[in-house]
């Protein structure tokens, strides 16, 4: 089991994933593919910052932290990063035809 620092040092690494997803998905090489997935990632990053990270930070400074749960909760965000980071590799690296079926 994680202990507060080690959770509070993951929470924020899995903070910096997400923005860094942001910025997969909004740049050129998404090329407007992934706008919906923008959107909801954006709703994400607010999500995490606003209940998982600040109720961590909130529930350290009270010394009431469940590690175990928290620990649970912060890999199930991680491995949602993982499945992002996966689909976008695996949309932008997939070669395009030179046509358009009309």
């Amino acid at each position: 089991m994680k202990t507060e620092k080690e959770l509070l040092k993951f929470a924020k690494k899995i903070n910096n994933k997400l923005y860094e997803l942001h910025g997969f998905c909004y740049s050129e090489k998404s090329n407007d593919i992934f706008d919906l997935e923008n959107d909801s990632l954006i709703d994400q990053i607010e999500c995490f910052n606003e209940h998982l990270l600040n109720e961590l930070i909130y529930d350290i400074q009270n010394d009431c932290v469940n590690n175990e749960g928290y620990e649970k909760e912060l890999k199930q965000n991680w491995e949602m990063c993982q499945q992002i980071e996966k689909y976008f590799n695996a949309v932008t690296n997939t070669p395009r035809p030179d046509y358009i079926y009309g």
